[in-house]
């Protein structure tokens, strides 16, 4: 089994190289396969030279860089362009998604699910971006007429 991450990269870039050794351990208690893909979208605080070093260090992750800031779901879309994995993660960059849930992601989808995706029941931002997602959330549920949980994100198994 080989398993793809992709990390869309704005922001948090000291964050970077310990969340590359978490999923590198995750990793090697899974006894698999692996390749990591961070996608730098433009990050103005120099995320891409702190790409380029885990790159050198590590020959199963890569690092794409975004010619300017597309957004989010467009670096998610370019990580999973590049992805040779049987299973895909995709995780922010910011550790608030530990890569300690993938066994327990694995475990849970088993031959049955498809996709399994976490929720958050704590977040470390200002109330005021909380309050923004969850508005955000709540009209694309009205509008969508669909129920949609403000606190399940990207971090998932797919």
């Amino acid at each position: 089994m080989k398993i793809s991450t992709v990390i869309p990269s704005y922001g948090a870039p000291n964050s970077l190289k310990e969340l590359h050794s978490r999923l590198i351990a995750t990793f090697a208690q899974l006894n698999c396969q692996y390749e990591i893909i961070f996608v730098n979208d433009a990050c103005p605080k120099n995320s891409w030279t702190k790409i380029q070093e885990i790159c050198a260090l590590d020959p199963h992750t890569k690092g794409l860089n975004l010619a300017r800031n597309f957004g989010q779901h467009a670096a998610i879309s370019a990580g999973l362009s590049q992805c040779t994995g049987d299973w895909i993660t995709v995780m922010d960059c910011d550790l608030q998604d530990d890569p300690k849930y993938i066994p327990q992601f694995l475990q849970k989808a088993g031959s049955t699910y498809d996709v399994v995706l976490a929720r958050r029941t704590h977040r470390e931002e200002k109330f005021f971006k909380k309050l923004q997602s969850w508005l955000f959330y709540k009209f694309l549920s009205a509008f969508l007429d669909v129920k949609m949980d403000h606190q399940v994100g990207n971090y998932g198994l797919y």
